[in-house]
């Protein structure tokens, strides 16, 4: 009689404990929320990066002025690059170079301050279509 008591109290307790343990399964599908959180996630993580290179870093210099090249001095450092790509100079270029040395300077040293996070993955994209 206690013997068959036990078995009946350990029946009501565990019997529905492990039918609750067959459907405490989390299924993950490979859909376009779980895309959608790997892409959260990587823009969370780029900002932090971004954050923790900009904290304390005083980009700006106290009477820093850019120097102004001519443009035999820009056809001759485009030359000296060992590069397997033809690097004209040409209008165009002039504009670009200006840009990024006189308008957009304070960007630029943001992107070149993060050149350890970014070219890694550039270089990768690089590699896996066989370009230099």
């Amino acid at each position: 009689m206690i013997l068959r008591n036990i078995i009946f109290a350990l029946s009501v307790t565990l019997l529905p404990a492990a039918l609750h343990a067959s459907n405490d399964t989390i299924i993950i599908r490979n859909d376009d929320s779980t895309k959608r959180i790997e892409r959260d996630l990587d823009s969370l993580l780029n900002n932090l990066f971004i954050r923790m290179s900009l904290d304390g870093a005083d980009l700006s210099s106290p009477g820093e002025s850019i120097a102004e090249f001519s443009d035999s001095v820009y056809i001759d450092r485009l030359g000296r690059i060992n590069s397997i790509i033809k690097l004209p100079y040409n209008n165009i270029i002039r504009n670009h170079i200006h840009v990024y040395t006189e308008r957009k300077v304070e960007q630029f040293r943001v992107m070149l301050g993060l050149q350890d996070y970014y070219f890694p993955m550039i270089e990768d994209i690089f590699d896996s279509y066989g370009l230099p």
